[in-house]
C-alpha cells in the first residue's frame, strides 16, 4: 500500500516579483496552472503561497508522486534555495478539494508576521509554530476564485464549476430542457398555423 505524505517546502523566486496591484503575478500564474494540470494528473493536492519574492507550498499525496515532483522542482529554473521545512506522514490529504490552492491573504499574513514579530515574509526565518499557523490560515481561507476547469477532452466545461469534467450524465438536463422547449415551440407554430389557416 502506498504511503502518503505531505511536506512543506520554500523557495525564492529567481525573477523579481512584478508589482500588478491585486492581480497574480504573472510568474505565479503561470506555476499555478502548470501546477493544478500536473498536480491532478498525479494525485497531488496542496496549497501555494507567494510573498516578498519567497513561495511557501504544501504538498500533499503518494510519496512516489510527491517525491517525483520535488526532484523536479529542484531543477526548475524558477526557483533558488529549495529547502523542505516539514515531512510528514498523513492518513488522508488536508487540502484534498485543491490540486493547487492560491490565496491571497496579505492582512491576515501582516498579522500573522506581527504576532511573530517578524517585519517580512521569509519563511526561512519560521519556527515549526509559525509554520503550523499559516498552516492553518491557508486551510480555513476560502480561495477568491474556483479553480479554473480542466475539461474533459474534446469536451468545453461550463466556466465556474470547481474540478468537474463536462460528461454525457451531466449534460442530460440541458438536453432535455432544450427537447421540451423544442415540443413547446413546435406545438404552439402548429396551433398558430392551424389559427390563421
Amino acid at each position: 500500500m502506498s504511503k502518503l505524505v505531505q511536506i512543506i517546502y520554500i523557495s525564492r523566486a529567481s525573477a523579481a516579483p512584478t508589482k500588478s496591484g491585486n492581480a497574480v503575478d504573472p510568474v505565479v500564474a503561470r506555476i499555478l496552472a502548470k501546477s493544478r494540470a500536473n498536480n491532478r494528473k498525479n494525485g497531488l493536492v496542496g496549497v501555494l503561497y507567494f510573498g516578498d519574492g519567497c513561495f511557501f507550498q504544501c504538498l500533499e499525496g503518494d510519496e512516489a508522486a510527491v517525491n517525483t515532483l520535488y526532484a523536479k522542482l529542484e531543477q526548475d529554473e524558477r526557483h533558488r534555495d529549495l529547502k523542505i521545512i516539514s515531512r510528514t506522514t498523513i492518513a488522508a490529504p488536508t487540502f484534498k478539494d485543491w490540486s493547487m490552492k492560491y490565496v491571497p491573504i496579505e492582512q491576515d499574513m501582516a498579522a500573522l508576521l506581527r504576532r511573530h514579530r517578524l517585519a517580512s515574509f521569509d519563511p526561512y526565518q519560521f519556527t515549526p509554530a509559525m509554520t503550523a499557523d499559516l498552516i492553518e490560515l491557508l486551510h480555513k481561507t476560502p480561495e477568491p476564485m474556483p479553480e479554473p476547469v480542466v475539461p474533459s477532452k474534446n469536451r468545453k466545461a461550463p466556466a465556474g464549476i470547481r474540478g468537474e469534467t463536462v460528461t454525457a450524465r451531466s449534460r442530460l438536463p440541458l438536453v432535455l430542457i432544450g427537447l421540451v422547449s423544442l415540443a413547446v415551440i413546435g406545438g404552439l407554430l402548429a396551433i398558430m398555423m392551424r389559427s390563421s389557416g
